[in-house]
């Protein structure tokens, strides 16, 4: 599944921060969501992700994968990927 699928996303809301998105406005998409550029960060953490860093989506949720791996030992859960759990790269 390719991260980014256009540069610009249609009108509508941010995933991160549920405000609206200008259609011109460059964007970033994980599955499903679309995220202003300055909202594409951890949810955890807030730690901004660059080319090449690995993140997760948990429970429709960004991780960056420090704290999807502390996630899945504090849960108890086995570190592997699934479908709500997808590990991603930021692709140029």
């Amino acid at each position: 599944m390719s991260l980014l699928k256009g540069l610009f996303g249609n009108t509508g809301n941010c995933a991160a921060c549920h405000k609206m998105i200008p259609a011109f406005e460059m964007v970033m998409r994980a599955r499903n969501n679309v995220y202003h550029l300055e909202c594409f960060a951890c949810q955890q953490c807030n730690h901004r992700f660059c080319v090449g860093d690995r993140f997760f989506l948990l429970e429709n949720k960004i991780l960056c994968e420090y704290d999807y791996e502390e996630r899945m030992i504090f849960a108890n859960l086995p570190y592997e990927p699934s479908a709500k759990q997808q590990r991603q790269f930021i692709h140029t």
